[in-house]
């Protein structure tokens, strides 16, 4: 999966769930913990989403 079908993907499953963990997002998507902390660090600055202390919530 690309890296910007993936944010989408991430950005999607927040909005469904209004707060998901790291844990979650990775077992979903397969990718490492590693990675998407790196997504959601970039998702955060885009403003696309909130990251926040083990996961994400809506921005």
């Amino acid at each position: 999966m690309k890296p910007a079908d993936r944010h989408n993907r991430i950005v999607k499953l927040v909005q469904q769930h209004h707060e998901i963990s790291v844990e979650v997002l990775a077992t979903q998507l397969a990718v490492s913990r590693e990675t998407i902390r790196r997504d959601l660090s970039a998702l955060d600055g885009q403003g696309r989403l909130r990251k926040v202390h083990g996961g994400a919530r809506p921005g």
